[in-house]
């Protein structure tokens, strides 16, 4: 297997100090390799996706991966100790050595018509949303859950307070029991 490394011209690094996010632009195998991972971070991986899968099996970026570098990428990354969540299109290398990753696909615009784009991520589905107003699959969904929710709330608007808290209390159990 070849060894990947770093192209000097890429390496650059921005720390945000208002906000707790670093982005770091770096070949990935390296970067993954020399950083020591503490186990809270959230790390997400976009490398460019397998040639074979896509509509178009030319190179599309400067810098494509070969198959070799995409299975050490995966390799890398199923030993790290912090969450992990990687996107590409589905195939037999991701399928396989991701096997037991909680997945999610969804289709997105891309320069050749829709496509269905995959996550793959090494820790449990989330029980809760940082903001609700994108749960959904699409428009119409999103638009649904948006309707249904303010009915809900107009309807415990109107109820007696100690009715509207108990109901609320017994919901949040629910929610602790998850």
């Amino acid at each position: 297997m070849a060894k990947i490394k770093a192209q000097p011209e890429l390496m650059w690094k921005r720390t945000y100090s208002k906000i707790d996010f670093e982005l770091i632009h770096d070949d990935a195998v390296h970067y993954l390799e020399s950083h020591h991972f503490t186990g809270k971070e959230l790390l997400y991986c976009d490398p460019p996706y397998l040639r074979r899968v896509r509509r178009k099996h030319y190179p599309i970026f400067k810098y494509e991966y070969t198959m070799e570098q995409h299975e050490k990428l995966l390799e890398v990354i199923k030993a790290l100790p912090c969450m992990v969540m990687i996107s590409g299109y589905e195939s037999a290398l991701y399928g396989k050595s991701l096997k037991g990753w909680h997945t999610h696909s969804f289709q997105a615009a891309t320069h050749h018509g829709m496509a269905t784009e995959w996550i793959w991520m090494n820790y449990p589905p989330p029980v809760g949303l940082h903001d609700y107003r994108y749960l959904g699959d699409n428009f119409r969904e999103r638009e649904r859950i948006t309707k249904r929710t303010k009915n809900w709330v107009a309807r415990l608007k109107k109820m007696p307070v100690l009715e509207r808290n108990a109901l609320l209390s017994a919901m949040s159990s629910l929610n602790e029991m998850n």
